[in-house]
Protein backbone atom coordinates (compact mmCIF):
# COMPACT_ATOMS: atom_id res chain seq x y z
CA UNK A 1 0.00 0.00 0.00
CA UNK A 2 0.86 3.56 -0.54
CA UNK A 3 2.75 5.44 2.61
CA UNK A 4 1.06 7.88 4.44
CA UNK A 5 1.57 11.19 2.57
CA UNK A 6 2.81 10.14 -0.80
CA UNK A 7 1.62 11.32 -4.24
CA UNK A 8 0.38 8.98 -6.09
CA UNK A 9 -2.07 8.48 -9.32
CA UNK A 10 -5.54 6.90 -9.10
CA UNK A 11 -8.19 5.85 -11.46
CA UNK A 12 -11.35 6.64 -10.35
CA UNK A 13 -13.05 3.44 -10.04
CA UNK A 14 -17.15 4.90 -8.85
CA UNK A 15 -18.83 7.16 -6.64
CA UNK A 16 -20.51 6.05 -3.69
CA UNK A 17 -23.72 8.44 -2.98
CA UNK A 18 -24.68 7.12 0.09
CA UNK A 19 -20.96 7.89 1.55
CA UNK A 20 -20.23 11.01 -0.77
CA UNK A 21 -17.50 9.36 -1.60
CA UNK A 22 -15.07 8.39 -4.36
CA UNK A 23 -13.70 4.71 -4.92
CA UNK A 24 -10.03 4.77 -6.11
CA UNK A 25 -7.46 2.34 -7.39
CA UNK A 26 -4.19 2.22 -8.82
CA UNK A 27 -3.33 2.56 -11.89
CA UNK A 28 -3.24 -1.24 -13.20
CA UNK A 29 -5.61 -2.67 -10.49
CA UNK A 30 -8.37 -4.40 -10.99
CA UNK A 31 -11.38 -2.36 -10.81
CA UNK A 32 -14.65 -4.08 -9.56
CA UNK A 33 -18.23 -3.82 -11.47
CA UNK A 34 -21.58 -4.67 -10.32
CA UNK A 35 -23.59 -4.17 -13.77
CA UNK A 36 -22.90 -2.43 -17.06
CA UNK A 37 -23.21 1.09 -16.13
CA UNK A 38 -19.70 0.28 -14.80
CA UNK A 39 -17.71 -1.16 -17.28
CA UNK A 40 -15.43 0.72 -19.63
CA UNK A 41 -13.44 0.63 -22.24
CA UNK A 42 -9.74 0.29 -20.85
CA UNK A 43 -10.67 -0.10 -17.17
CA UNK A 44 -8.79 -3.21 -15.72
CA UNK A 45 -11.37 -5.96 -14.82
CA UNK A 46 -10.63 -9.61 -12.95
CA UNK A 47 -12.27 -12.04 -14.80
CA UNK A 48 -12.93 -15.76 -13.44
CA UNK A 49 -12.36 -18.41 -16.08
CA UNK A 50 -15.66 -20.23 -16.73
CA UNK A 51 -14.79 -22.29 -19.91
CA UNK A 52 -13.44 -22.39 -23.16
CA UNK A 53 -14.14 -23.19 -26.81
CA UNK A 54 -12.31 -22.60 -29.82
CA UNK A 55 -12.11 -19.13 -30.18
CA UNK A 56 -10.71 -18.29 -26.50
CA UNK A 57 -11.85 -18.15 -22.85
CA UNK A 58 -15.09 -17.52 -21.74
CA UNK A 59 -15.78 -15.66 -18.40
CA UNK A 60 -17.41 -13.44 -15.99
CA UNK A 61 -16.51 -10.05 -14.78
CA UNK A 62 -18.60 -10.44 -11.54
CA UNK A 63 -21.78 -11.45 -13.35
CA UNK A 64 -21.66 -10.06 -16.77
CA UNK A 65 -20.59 -12.56 -19.36
CA UNK A 66 -17.02 -11.90 -20.96
CA UNK A 67 -14.97 -13.21 -23.89
CA UNK A 68 -10.72 -13.20 -24.30
CA UNK A 69 -10.43 -13.97 -27.47
CA UNK A 70 -7.19 -16.80 -27.99
CA UNK A 71 -4.85 -13.88 -29.32
CA UNK A 72 -5.41 -11.52 -26.58
CA UNK A 73 -4.68 -14.50 -23.54
CA UNK A 74 -0.83 -14.60 -23.58
CA UNK A 75 2.00 -13.03 -25.13
CA UNK A 76 2.56 -15.86 -27.31
CA UNK A 77 0.41 -18.39 -28.57
CA UNK A 78 -1.71 -21.01 -26.27
CA UNK A 79 -2.67 -23.98 -27.69
CA UNK A 80 -4.36 -25.53 -24.69
CA UNK A 81 -6.82 -23.55 -23.13
CA UNK A 82 -8.21 -25.91 -20.10
CA UNK A 83 -5.32 -25.07 -17.62
CA UNK A 84 -6.96 -21.76 -17.48
CA UNK A 85 -10.52 -22.90 -16.49
CA UNK A 86 -11.18 -21.69 -13.02
CA UNK A 87 -8.23 -19.23 -12.78
CA UNK A 88 -8.79 -15.14 -12.11
CA UNK A 89 -7.17 -12.86 -14.54
CA UNK A 90 -6.65 -9.32 -14.58
CA UNK A 91 -7.57 -8.07 -18.10
CA UNK A 92 -8.14 -4.90 -19.82
CA UNK A 93 -11.66 -4.42 -21.03
CA UNK A 94 -11.59 -3.98 -24.89
CA UNK A 95 -15.10 -3.64 -26.07
CA UNK A 96 -18.26 -3.14 -23.93
CA UNK A 97 -21.38 -3.20 -25.77
CA UNK A 98 -24.44 -2.86 -23.26
CA UNK A 99 -27.21 -3.53 -26.26
CA UNK A 100 -25.49 -6.67 -27.80
CA UNK A 101 -23.94 -7.78 -24.44
CA UNK A 102 -20.67 -7.82 -25.59
CA UNK A 103 -17.85 -7.61 -23.29
CA UNK A 104 -14.42 -9.11 -24.39
CA UNK A 105 -11.02 -8.75 -22.82
CA UNK A 106 -7.63 -9.17 -22.93
CA UNK A 107 -5.22 -10.08 -20.84
CA UNK A 108 -2.40 -9.92 -22.94
CA UNK A 109 -2.90 -5.91 -22.67
CA UNK A 110 -2.10 -6.53 -19.09
CA UNK A 111 0.96 -8.26 -19.91
CA UNK A 112 2.89 -6.03 -22.29
CA UNK A 113 2.09 -3.21 -20.02
CA UNK A 114 3.97 -5.00 -16.95
CA UNK A 115 6.73 -6.11 -19.16
CA UNK A 116 6.57 -2.22 -20.63
CA UNK A 117 7.36 -1.44 -16.92
CA UNK A 118 9.47 -4.16 -16.34
CA UNK A 119 12.11 -3.01 -19.85
CA UNK A 120 11.80 0.49 -18.48
CA UNK A 121 13.14 -0.24 -15.02
CA UNK A 122 15.66 -2.87 -16.41
CA UNK A 123 16.93 -0.28 -18.57
CA UNK A 124 17.07 2.59 -16.16
CA UNK A 125 19.42 0.20 -14.30
CA UNK A 126 21.92 -0.67 -16.78
CA UNK A 127 25.27 1.02 -17.11
CA UNK A 128 28.07 1.01 -19.31
CA UNK A 129 30.78 -1.44 -17.82
CA UNK A 130 28.68 -3.80 -15.61
CA UNK A 131 28.70 -7.11 -15.84
CA UNK A 132 25.39 -9.13 -16.03
CA UNK A 133 23.68 -12.87 -16.02
CA UNK A 134 21.92 -13.21 -19.32
CA UNK A 135 20.10 -16.09 -21.71
CA UNK A 136 21.19 -16.62 -25.10
CA UNK A 137 17.94 -16.16 -26.64
CA UNK A 138 19.16 -16.39 -30.49
CA UNK A 139 22.08 -16.91 -32.57
CA UNK A 140 22.76 -15.18 -36.00
CA UNK A 141 25.70 -15.34 -38.04
CA UNK A 142 26.88 -11.92 -37.02
CA UNK A 143 26.22 -12.21 -33.25
CA UNK A 144 24.37 -13.58 -30.27
CA UNK A 145 21.22 -11.84 -28.87
CA UNK A 146 20.98 -12.44 -25.05
CA UNK A 147 18.30 -11.53 -22.43
CA UNK A 148 19.09 -9.58 -19.63
CA UNK A 149 15.82 -9.63 -17.94
CA UNK A 150 12.56 -7.64 -18.28
CA UNK A 151 12.47 -8.46 -21.93
CA UNK A 152 15.69 -6.34 -22.42
CA UNK A 153 18.04 -8.11 -25.17
CA UNK A 154 22.00 -7.00 -26.08
CA UNK A 155 23.72 -8.23 -28.68
CA UNK A 156 26.97 -9.60 -28.40
CA UNK A 157 28.65 -9.14 -31.93
CA UNK A 158 30.36 -12.19 -33.11
CA UNK A 159 34.17 -10.43 -32.89
CA UNK A 160 33.15 -9.61 -28.94
CA UNK A 161 32.75 -13.76 -28.16
CA UNK A 162 35.85 -14.68 -27.91
CA UNK A 163 39.66 -13.20 -28.93
CA UNK A 164 40.03 -16.28 -31.15
CA UNK A 165 38.65 -16.21 -34.16
CA UNK A 166 35.00 -17.68 -34.42
CA UNK A 167 33.04 -18.85 -37.53
CA UNK A 168 29.56 -18.96 -36.32
CA UNK A 169 28.36 -18.04 -32.37
CA UNK A 170 26.56 -21.75 -32.20
CA UNK A 171 30.07 -23.19 -32.27
CA UNK A 172 30.84 -21.29 -28.56
CA UNK A 173 26.87 -21.11 -27.27
CA UNK A 174 23.81 -22.46 -27.50
CA UNK A 175 20.52 -20.73 -27.57
CA UNK A 176 19.11 -20.93 -23.56
CA UNK A 177 22.38 -21.42 -22.27
CA UNK A 178 23.22 -18.88 -18.97
CA UNK A 179 25.94 -16.66 -19.78
CA UNK A 180 27.73 -14.08 -18.46
CA UNK A 181 28.65 -10.22 -20.39
CA UNK A 182 29.91 -7.09 -19.94
CA UNK A 183 27.74 -4.27 -21.18
CA UNK A 184 29.97 -2.51 -23.69
CA UNK A 185 28.00 0.35 -24.92
CA UNK A 186 24.41 1.96 -24.86
CA UNK A 187 23.09 3.47 -27.30
CA UNK A 188 21.30 6.95 -26.46
CA UNK A 189 18.50 7.37 -28.95
CA UNK A 190 18.22 4.07 -30.08
CA UNK A 191 18.55 1.85 -26.62
CA UNK A 192 20.51 -1.05 -28.42
CA UNK A 193 22.88 -2.46 -26.47
CA UNK A 194 26.07 -4.16 -27.31
CA UNK A 195 27.96 -6.56 -25.64
CA UNK A 196 30.56 -8.48 -24.99
CA UNK A 197 31.90 -11.74 -23.82
CA UNK A 198 35.43 -11.41 -24.76
CA UNK A 199 36.33 -8.86 -22.19
CA UNK A 200 35.57 -11.21 -19.74
CA UNK A 201 38.56 -14.04 -21.12
CA UNK A 202 41.75 -13.49 -20.15
CA UNK A 203 43.66 -11.57 -22.48
CA UNK A 204 45.99 -12.98 -24.63
CA UNK A 205 48.63 -10.45 -25.92
CA UNK A 206 48.70 -9.89 -22.00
Amino acid sequence: PPEVGATVEVMVSRFDPSDGLYELVLPGAAVEVGDWSEVAEGMVVEARVTGHNKGGLECEVNRLRGFIPASQIEIHRVDDFSDYVGQKLACVVTEANQEKRNLVLSRRAVLERQLAEEREETLGALEVGQIREGVVRSLQDFGAFVELGGGVDGLVHISKLSWGRVKHPGDVLKEGERVKVKIDRIDPESRKISLTMRDLLPNPWD
